[in-house]
């Protein structure tokens, strides 16, 4: 947690107009991810809005 090692790129599925699927590995270690995505403007859109610096975070137990 709070590091950027061991950071992997995922991408997402297109299921329906604003729904889009992903899966993560299977682990039973916490973990960190965030969102981005580029417009058709090459404009970069990140969730939470505070990522890379702070991202969501999933506790595991």
């Amino acid at each position: 947690m709070g590091s950027k090692a061991g950071w992997q790129m995922l991408r997402a599925k297109h299921l329906a107009r604003g729904v889009w699927e992903m899966n993560f590995p299977s682990s039973n270690q916490d973990l960190e991810y965030y969102i981005s995505a580029v417009t058709s403007e090459n404009q970069e859109l990140r969730w939470p809005a505070t990522a890379p610096s702070i991202n969501q975070t999933v506790v595991v137990w």
